[in-house]
């Protein structure tokens, strides 16, 4: 008799199975949390991590996400749908500092054809700013498939070129 192997699930399989709530509605206690909502450049939805921390405002501390904006008078957030989930246990999230993009929702992209795997998308731009402000976006996964030499400012057009190029 054999034992099944337990399955282990994908980043975007991860991120697709988590309840998102509206900010609007209800908002998160202090910590990392998954945020999904559109990008700077409306052009595509991004789902990353940030933390949700006590932040000067004025006379006053208030709880606040960190891709939050403080003009000197109020905390301003970005415009349009915010939502928020929590971090699933266990959820493998990438080393290191800062905040991550975890997935870039509708746009699918081939698993490597060196090591087999589903590329992770990072991203880049000026220090400081979430993913949500990024401006560079490319795929890693294996030593053979950096992805640093293929960054584009538009993930789905990165992810379409990379398609096409292993599929032919």
């Amino acid at each position: 008799m054999t034992l099944a192997q337990p399955q282990t699930l994908s980043t975007k399989e991860l991120v697709k199975g988590l309840i998102f709530h509206n900010y609007a509605e209800r908002k998160p206690e202090e910590g990392l949390c998954i945020w999904r909502m559109a990008h700077k450049s409306k052009r595509f939805t991004i789902v990353f991590t940030a933390e949700m921390r006590m932040r000067g405002a004025g006379f006053k501390d208030v709880l606040s996400p960190e891709f939050d904006y403080w003009d000197g008078y109020r905390v301003i957030l970005p415009k349009g749908l915010i939502e928020w989930a929590e971090i699933p246990a266990g959820m493998p999230l990438p080393r290191g500092l800062g905040n991550h993009v975890l997935d870039i929702p509708g746009v699918e992209h081939e698993n490597c054809p060196f090591c087999r795997s589903q590329p992770k998308w990072r991203s880049g731009g000026f220090g400081g700013y979430t993913p949500l402000n990024h401006t560079d976006f490319h795929l890693v996964c294996c030593k053979w498939f950096n992805g640093e030499r293929n960054r584009s400012h538009d993930p789905v057009a990165l992810a379409a070129a990379r398609n096409a190029a292993i599929i032919g």
